[in-house]
């Protein structure tokens, strides 16, 4: 038996990377039922959201969906209409996570986002930190290293499952001005 029924991870994944990996990996180790919710799932075609969401679903579930006995959910989030910084988002992330999936999250993981500090003050929920110094990474380092065809930096951030996509992934950077 695992530690957690149900694990939530949320991100934009702009694009996945090792980062976001070692998180969703820790997850599958402690979780029988793993989520990661993508945020801002309606944006694509900027500079800081060049990919689509079923774009950035895809990495996931070619990084993670071949694993046995594991159940991975992917979930859009769309940003809110009216935004806030406050616990009402970790109610309306919960309600996505709920309408998408039919659960809720016992835990939820995340990286050193300061942003999020009050997300979930109001749920019941166990909330994992998972510090950036273990790999300090962020999706515009990799969008950087991609727009500049750093490929020795690239291809160290990116999952090995996508790396196949390193070419489209340019392409799509560079058409957003990045």
């Amino acid at each position: 038996m695992k530690k957690y029924k149900c694990g939530l991870y949320v991100g934009r994944f702009q694009p996945l990377h090792v980062g976001h990996t070692n998180i969703i990996s820790r997850m599958f180790d402690e979780c029988d039922v793993v989520i990661v919710a993508v945020g801002s799932a309606q944006e694509s075609g900027t500079q800081r959201n060049p990919f689509n969401f079923a774009t950035r679903s895809q990495w996931i579930v070619e990084t993670f969906g071949t694993r046995k006995n594991h159940i991975l959910h992917v979930v859009p989030v769309p940003d809110r209409e009216h935004p806030s910084n406050d616990a009402s988002w970790g109610d309306y992330l919960l309600d996505k996570v709920w309408s998408a999936t039919g659960m809720t999250p016992d835990v939820i993981y995340e990286g050193e986002e300061e942003e999020r500090a009050h997300w979930y003050d109001n749920l019941d929920v166990a909330v994992v930190k998972v510090p950036r110094t273990v790999l300090p990474i962020s999706g515009t380092m990799l969008r950087n290293a991609i727009m500049w065809n750093d490929t020795n930096v690239a291809f160290q951030l990116l999952p090995y499952a996508i790396r196949g996509y390193y070419d489209e992934m340019r392409e799509e950077i560079l058409k957003c001005g990045n």
